[in-house]
């Protein structure tokens, strides 16, 4: 499993764009529904949120992240999200010709445990080699804490970097009940606005 493959699900979130309002409610009791959380992140100042029509569905278990489009045929096992947040932090500006600098994906699903195992997983899968590669053992990745990794770690002002103050991909995986929220930076100041403002987002929706 590469890592953009664990990352399809940003792009879909954006694609997708956002559903009619009243549609995709939660439908638990305790955790927000879709149009809640949504004004939530509004409130808390994150941008550009919209709800997905059609998220991916999802396959979590120990040592394995799957995206699919369905529950049925080769995708049954999946599970189907109650619904999916893409946002941005209005912490974190665009860079010249609006470019993006970050990445963050909320999904909401039927229960905890999925949300747990996709978070686990992203981690694991980040450390360690994709086993159709033949390579075993942990990959010389740095993991910063519970929820966020760096990939390809290097100094500031490396030529080819879309900034100049992009240090690596750091990616963040994290879940509180029924929410699994990840995110996406290239530097270490833009990675702990990312993680600080998914943890309280997800303590918000969850109603922990």
């Amino acid at each position: 499993m590469c890592e953009m493959r664990r990352w399809a699900g940003l792009a879909v979130g954006a694609a997708l764009g956002a559903v009619a309002a009243g549609c995709m409610e939660g439908g638990h009791h305790g955790t927000l529904s879709a149009n809640e959380a949504l004004a939530q992140a509004r409130s808390d100042e994150f941008v550009k949120g919209s709800i997905a029509k059609r998220p991916p569905t999802y396959r979590c278990a120990d040592r394995e992240f799957e995206l699919g489009i369905s529950t049925s045929g080769r995708y049954a096992g999946y599970v189907r999200p109650t619904y999916q947040l893409s946002i941005d932090d209005s912490r974190v500006h665009n860079g010249p010709g609006n470019v993006g600098r970050i990445a963050m994906l909320v999904t909401v699903f039927p229960d905890a445990a999925t949300a747990k195992a996709c978070a686990a997983a992203g981690i694991y899968l980040d450390l360690h080699p994709d086993p159709d590669s033949g390579q075993s053992g942990r990959l010389s990745r740095r993991q910063i804490d519970s929820t966020t990794v760096v990939i390809d770690e290097h100094k500031a002002g490396r030529a080819g970097d879309s900034f100049k103050d992009d240090t690596g991909q750091y990616d963040v995986f994290l879940s509180n009940g029924r929410v699994f929220a990840q995110g996406l930076a290239y530097n270490v100041p833009h990675t702990k606005i990312v993680r600080e403002d998914l943890e309280k987002l997800a303590a918000e929706i969850a109603a922990s």
